[in-house]
């Protein structure tokens, strides 16, 4: 059986779906992926510190991502503040990942706010305070908590490499 593209009953509503999603104007979804790819870096990079070899074996196709988290906490890496914020960002980037959604909305990304404290988590909505809910005002409130998050991280790693006692 051959199959036509051009003459698939689904292809406009297909190409629909995949339009919406590709030029949406919302980037939380987007700004969720960068910044968990971003992490995965940072945490391999921690785990070359604490766990140097010859050849990195987490750059190796042998660990995923959970699995360099869990031995990276294992080796003190990082404490379990991180470790809370790592589980909540990833939990967030599986369901962007796994789901197609359109856009975050706050309470999507209130997992990582609790995990980051109450003083980031009240700093993150005080971002947005007063503002409508709107691509612009969920664009601002994920890209404070995922800098947050990128920064607790990077202070890590910093930590690891010995540039921070």
């Amino acid at each position: 059986m051959r199959i036509e593209l051009m003459d698939s009953k689904n292809l406009k509503s297909t190409t629909a779906l995949f339009k919406r999603h590709l030029f949406s104007q919302d980037k939380t979804v987007t700004l969720v992926l960068k910044a968990h790819l971003i992490l995965e870096t940072i945490v391999e990079s921690i785990l070359d510190e604490v766990f140097p070899v010859k050849e990195s074996l987490v750059k190796s196709k042998r660990f995923n991502f959970n699995q360099k988290v869990e031995l990276c906490y294992s080796l003190n890496g990082f404490n379990e503040q991180a470790y809370n914020v790592i589980k909540a960002l990833n939990n967030i980037r599986n369901s962007c990942a796994h789901e197609l959604k359109e856009h975050l909305r706050v309470v999507d990304l209130s997992p990582l706010a609790s995990a980051l404290g109450k003083d980031l988590s009240k700093e993150a909505l005080s971002q947005i305070e007063g503002m409508e809910d709107s691509d612009g005002s969920r664009t601002i409130y994920a890209s404070f908590l995922l800098s947050a998050s990128l920064g607790i991280f990077s202070a890590w790693l910093d930590i690891a490499k010995g540039e921070i006692k």
